[in-house]
């Protein structure tokens, strides 16, 4: 099964509550059973500053009054 979960915080990156606990501790449980799964979240700074080396899987043009969007991959930390 192939699990994609997106969230507006997780933790270590950002968090302001409840929901960053949770975005990170169910994805990171079921990677654990052997799921295939994805966190989507937001490019805050802190993510990056976090994240380390990334992989660029896409760039989207002019999307919703964004100039560029890019989607990159990346592993957490254990």
């Amino acid at each position: 099964m192939k699990l994609l979960y997106v969230a507006s915080e997780a933790l270590p990156y950002a968090s302001t509550g409840g929901l960053a606990d949770v975005a990170y501790a169910l994805p990171a449980a079921q990677h654990k059973l052997k799921e295939n799964v994805r966190l989507l979240l937001p490019g805050y700074p802190a993510v990056f500053e976090k994240l380390g080396k990334t992989t660029l899987v896409a760039e989207l043009g002019n999307l919703y009054g964004a100039a560029r969007i890019r989607i990159l991959t990346g592993k957490m930390p254990k």
